[in-house]
């Protein structure tokens, strides 16, 4: 484990913060295009793109969260917990929270302790855009009791409830059953995945000749014939394909200095996946209610781009203000607080 995690951390500068921009992009297309339908505006070829993303957008985040996981696993539990489910659930109910009463929820519903129940059910059922920061913590304490195992054997299991395929209509079993098998390989093959990214990076041709390749049975698999994918089989092969399709993407935009943006997303991810949703939810409905029309592709791209540029300017305007707590999470909000530092009072949205 030691020699894994010392070789993704060792190329973290040149593709793993590009990957996870770029997974994080193509979740806030996919939440533009959801709410593009829920106003009547149709997507068009955004949506289309968007089918086409399903097996690179989320099998390629979780990997990426995975792959940063060897350092930290011997850990004591209490720190451990504090970082890795403590930290982002903090994040999560914070945010959900926010949602739930701008957007309304809790309107004709009941009062007292009812009501709160009602909150919690939401949260963990109906959990809306978030619901990647309220699983990933899971999947860390997962790994933690897992970790004595053979990777064999947590990788069998994990493909194996994959294509079991669960349909339970619980959050915490479906999404768990479909999503780990990509966060334990990212966290069991750190250094295996480390060197085919070098790898990619060195033979730029050969890496853009199998994307395009993947990129027309990908295509042809999600778009024009979606019953296939639809097959847990062939769409967890095209998933596991997508993933590393997205290591090979960010293998080769790192190497381009324009793509300098998509590393920053990257490193500010959570503060993207946090805060874009509501400007999405409010963008989309002033410009239904003006009743003026836009094609698919530029109100798309204009919705993207005003709810992230809206995310990183709101954690900046937050800092000097008591909304920093938005962002960095308060004192009374850890339990394991840094032994250099037992005076620190917050931690900005990325752990430690």
């Amino acid at each position: 484990m030691p020699a894994q995690s010392q070789s993704a951390s060792s190329s973290r500068i040149d593709w793993i913060d590009h990957a996870r921009g770029l997974c994080v992009l193509l979740i806030v297309v996919l939440h533009v295009i959801l709410e593009m339908w829920k106003y009547a505006l149709p997507p068009g070829p955004v949506g289309t793109a968007m089918r086409f993303a399903e097996t690179l957008r989320l099998p390629g985040l979780f990997l990426v969260s995975g792959l940063l996981l060897g350092p930290v696993l011997g850990r004591p539990w209490r720190l451990y917990l504090d970082r890795k489910l403590v930290h982002f659930w903090y994040f999560f109910f914070l945010w959900f929270g926010l949602e739930y009463l701008l957007l309304g929820h809790w309107r004709n519903g009941p009062s007292g302790m009812a009501a709160l129940a009602m909150f919690f059910s939401h949260a963990f059922n109906e959990p809306g855009p978030l619901w990647f920061i309220l699983l990933l913590p899971l999947f860390y304490v997962l790994a933690r009791l897992m970790s004595g195992a053979s990777a064999p054997a947590v990788l069998i299991g994990a493909a194996a409830i994959n294509l079991a395929d669960p349909q339970s209509g619980l959050l915490f079993i479906d999404a768990t059953a479909e999503r780990f098998i990509y966060f334990a390989l990212g966290w069991l093959f750190a250094a295996r995945i480390g060197e085919l990214a070098q790898w990619f990076g060195r033979h730029r041709l050969a890496t853009l000749a199998a994307i395009v390749v993947w990129a027309g049975i990908n295509g042809w698999a999600t778009v024009i014939a979606p019953r296939y994918v639809e097959m847990s089989p062939v769409h967890l092969a095209l998933s596991l394909t997508g993933a590393l399709v997205a290591v090979a993407l960010a293998a080769l935009t790192a190497q381009l200095r324009a793509f300098g943006w998509l590393a920053y997303c990257g490193r500010r991810s959570i503060v993207v996946y946090l805060a874009h949703s509501l400007p999405v939810h409010f963008l989309l409905l002033g410009w239904s209610l003006t009743g003026l029309r836009l094609p698919a592709v530029p109100l798309a791209l204009g919705v993207t781009l005003l709810a992230i540029g809206s995310a990183f300017a709101l954690e900046r305007l937050a800092r000097p203000t008591p909304l920093r707590w938005l962002f960095q999470r308060p004192a009374w909000a850890w339990i394991s607080l840094p032994a250099a530092a037992p005076a620190v009072t917050r931690q900005s949205a990325t752990p430690h």
